[in-house]
């Protein structure tokens, strides 16, 4: 005989949607199903429906997660709790997809590994009430993901592999790519879903709503680094995932190559501090890294030569010519601004020896 359902009670957590079942005891003599819960203490009368203590004992289970959002294929850790009486005395059992997985005195706790994204797990929790009903409570554990991806126009030479790098004034697009699937194995479309945006703590409300996946800072941020998250819900805003990444802050760097009239720019070797005129002529070009626009020509470059300033130059190169015979070390250095940004004024220097 299995067991009579007497009570049903819903309960809704911030995370998913729970149910909890109240269960008469099965009647003497009755070897109860393997994976079955049994009670250690049957009524007197198992007929009986529960009593009204075990119903609000069954009002008062709660499931919670850690994460509250699990991710595909990741270890979490699910909990039961309640108010009316000590967990810590009673025997637990714990089911997932209504097999029984571990049972024990106490076992408020139980650690589960999600599936894939896309599949469903149904967590059970069943509990023995002092005056010796069971009660049970359960969860449905959706796994789905978040990726975040974020972008900052600032200067990079061309064919440059890296990542143009985020700086103090700069502009900053953050793109939530979530990977959520329905019931039915379909992909639910980045506009489908509602997003809530964080910087740090504070909820970044005017940037967050339904279909919102793109969150873009144009303001200044002066304290870095800082924290970016999202909370990714589906239209009746049930959760379904969640991400967080930091944002660090860096520095402009300006960076000087040979242009050479055989080669071009020679990119695989920089400047450094020193270099030596091995002709009549030599080239050199800088190249802005991390500064707050697209375009190095709408930077404005201050060349001097032996700390005077160099007439005629004043973009991002120079040419040099041995006139005389003399040999001798010559001071070469340029100072790239970008308008008032007091944090985009860099120099670079370096030493020439000539007549070797």
């Amino acid at each position: 005989m299995s067991l009579k359902i007497t009570t049903v009670v819903g309960i809704l957590l911030p995370t998913v949607m729970v149910s909890t079942l109240v269960y008469a005891q099965q009647p003497p003599g009755v070897t109860p199903a393997p994976g079955t819960f049994q009670s250690s203490s049957p009524q007197t009368n198992p007929a009986l429906p529960p009593n009204e203590h075990d119903a609000a004992i069954a009002d008062k289970l709660l499931l919670v997660l850690t994460p509250e959002r699990p991710k595909p294929n990741s270890v979490a850790m699910v909990e039961v709790k309640t108010t009316v009486f000590d967990l810590n005395r009673t025997t637990i059992g714990w089911l997932e997809d209504g097999k029984l997985m571990e049972s024990g005195i106490g076992k408020t706790r139980h650690q589960f590994v999600a599936g894939k994204t896309g599949s469903s797990l149904i967590l059970t929790a069943v509990v023995q009430t002092p005056e010796g009903g069971v009660v049970e409570t359960s969860i449905t554990v959706h796994p789905a993901s978040v990726d975040l991806v974020w972008e900052s126009p600032s200067t990079v030479p061309p064919f440059y592999r890296g990542k143009a790098l985020y700086v103090m004034f700069g502009k900053l697009s953050i793109t939530a790519i979530p990977d959520v699937i329905d019931q039915d194995g379909i992909q639910i479309p980045d506009s489908n879903l509602i997003y809530t945006w964080y910087k740090n703590t504070e909820i970044l409300a005017k940037s967050s709503g339904y279909g919102r996946n793109v969150l873009v800072f144009s303001s200044p941020e002066l304290r870095l680094p800082f924290t970016i998250s999202v909370d990714v819900d589906l239209p009746d805003k049930t959760p379904v995932a969640n991400e967080t990444i930091t944002i660090n802050g860096s520095d402009p760097t300006v960076l000087m190559y040979e242009n050479s009239p055989l080669y071009g720019i020679l990119f695989n070797r920089e400047v450094g501090t020193r270099a030596t005129l091995t002709s009549k002529e030599i080239t050199f070009e800088v190249f802005p890294y991390f500064f707050n626009t697209t375009n190095r020509n709408r930077l404005t470059y201050i060349w001097n030569i032996n700390y005077i300033p160099a007439s005629g130059f004043n973009g991002p190169f120079i040419t040099l010519r041995d006139t005389g015979n003399q040999a001798g070390v010559s001071s070469v250095s340029v100072e790239v601004v970008n308008g008032n940004l007091f944090t985009e004024d860099i120099t670079k220097a370096i030493s020439i020896n000539f007549g070797r």
